[in-house]
């Protein structure tokens, strides 16, 4: 009888060390696939801010030699990939004069949240810009990126916050 309760102890230890086992190795080939797909995120998400940021000026003036624009870019990089599949895009001219102000801004601008979960919205953007009292590019832009900050608080954000204002002398 004592041998077969020590062959049963012996095959129920067994049984818990192999679903232990089990469990660890299900447990690190999880931890390699998330940890693979988050190095992936990272580099995607690291190549798409230098992407982005190669496309905006980064030395200021850009253009010293040309007097009859200033121009000015600023960008926090996204913390998350997004993308817009199959969005479209039109094609546009428009005539800048002197003294008008083109001002250009990514969806993280208007889309940025509070803690309430509220987003800074085109209406709240419009409002900063009409009501700046300067149309001198990066203090634009400082006056944008203020009014979001002050939005959204301690709110986390994820998408990229890219701006560039273009006023013509």
């Amino acid at each position: 009888m004592l041998d077969n309760k020590k062959a049963l102890c012996l095959r129920l230890l067994a049984d818990n060390v192999k679903s232990l086992a089990d469990g660890v190795t299900s447990y690190m080939t999880n931890l390699k696939n998330v940890t693979a797909e988050r190095e992936r995120i990272g580099t995607e998400l690291d190549l798409a801010t230098k992407i982005q940021a190669s496309m905006l000026p980064n030395i200021f003036p850009p253009f010293p030699e040309r007097t009859e624009f200033d121009i000015y870019a600023t960008m926090t990089p996204a913390k998350e990939v997004g993308g817009m599949d199959g969005m479209r895009y039109k094609d546009y001219e428009l005539t800048l004069e002197k003294g008008d102000v083109l001002f250009l801004y990514t969806d993280g601008v208007a889309e940025a949240t509070n803690a309430a979960n509220e987003l800074f919205g085109t209406d709240r953007l419009l409002a900063v810009l009409n009501n700046s009292s300067t149309s001198d590019p990066k203090t634009l832009l400082e006056n944008v990126k203020s009014a979001v900050d002050e939005f959204v608080g301690e709110a986390e954000q994820f998408d990229d916050l890219t701006m560039l204002s273009i006023t013509m002398r």
